[in-house]
């Protein structure tokens, strides 16, 4: 008989993978993860790309992200967070070749509920 296999929250790791998307060449498969940064509470989400066999995060912080899009040229990436206000996702873009911040897209009113 073979020991009970343990299973543990993933702390500060991506599970419950969803939302998949890739680039129209096929090349960038991006993906939304839950993540667990302590055992209370809901987990928050995070935007990651798949490199290598592995997931890369492309969003971080305390606030959550979701609806990775890569942009028709393959040049952009969109997604949705709610790092301005808690639970209000609004647009933002990360464009290749640019270090830094994503660019905040101009505000939506309410809440922005998908990206295409």
């Amino acid at each position: 008989m073979q020991p009970a296999e343990r299973v543990e929250p993933a702390f500060g790791r991506p599970a419950g993978l969803a939302e998949p998307h890739a680039s129209p060449d096929g090349r960038r498969i991006v993906v939304t993860g839950a993540v667990l940064d302590e055992l209370a509470g809901v987990p928050r989400t995070a935007a990651y790309a798949a490199e290598d066999g592995d997931l890369r995060a492309i969003t971080s912080g305390e606030a959550s992200a979701r609806c990775p899009r890569v942009s028709p040229d393959g040049r952009t990436l969109a997604f949705l967070s709610d790092r301005a206000q808690p639970g209000r996702f609004q647009l933002h873009l990360l464009h290749e070749g640019h270090m830094g911040e994503a660019e905040t897209a101009p505000a939506a009113p309410g809440t922005v509920e998908y990206a295409h």
